[in-house]
């Protein structure tokens, strides 16, 4: 079973549990539609399309990562990327350590070589970079991005360093503040605009 869809009567409701088997739903609620999924360490409830629905109680979204990823991480991956030359690189953010998975990587590209292989699999954040470019998401970045897990992307790494931060639920995406899974951006500034 992979998604269903429940109907909110009360906001509370869209903190309830993930109902067993299912992979993900989609909410309906007086002010829009949501996507809801849950994963150790990973809960979110985030905007999926309006709806005008004056029955319906209205609901928040949210992201919620059980632990924060620590200070030291945000200078230790600049300095990274900076090794890196001028190709992208993609890193898997464990709670406790910079994960790098065998990878492809061109100027303007970077997806793992096994995106099947433990470190991504089991990876919450999944992190690259786009070197001299701003720190957005491209369209090859929209296409690549299918599983359920945090997605960050960091750019300008060698004038201004910024970074961009989503949560993604197979192929619906939001755009979160960074400092909502960071515990520090160290040298890093939230490109959310």
């Amino acid at each position: 079973m992979f998604t269903q869809t429940r109907i909110i009567n009360h906001p509370g409701e869209a903190h309830a549990p993930l109902a067993t088997g299912w992979m993900y739903e989609f909410l309906i609620a007086g002010n829009g539609e949501f996507v809801h999924a849950e994963r150790p360490g990973l809960k979110a409830v985030i905007p999926n399309g309006s709806s005008n629905r004056p029955d319906l109680p209205h609901i928040e979204p949210y992201v919620r990562v059980d632990q924060k990823y620590p200070d030291w991480m945000m200078d230790e991956i600049l300095k990274m990327a900076r090794k890196r030359g001028e190709f992208e690189y993609l890193f898997a953010l464990q709670p406790d350590s910079i994960m790098v998975p065998a990878q492809e990587a061109t100027a303007g590209t970077v997806r793992p070589i096994n995106p099947y292989d433990v470190i991504m699999a089991s990876t919450l954040c999944e992190l690259h970079s786009h070197h001299r470019m701003d720190a957005r998401f491209s369209p090859t970045d929209d296409k690549e991005e299918t599983g359920f897990r945090i997605y960050a992307v960091i750019g300008r790494i060698y004038t201004e360093p910024e970074i961009r931060v989503r949560v993604g639920i197979y192929g619906n995406m939001w755009e979160i503040p960074a400092s909502t899974v960071f515990q520090s951006l160290g040298p890093f500034k939230d490109a959310l605009r």
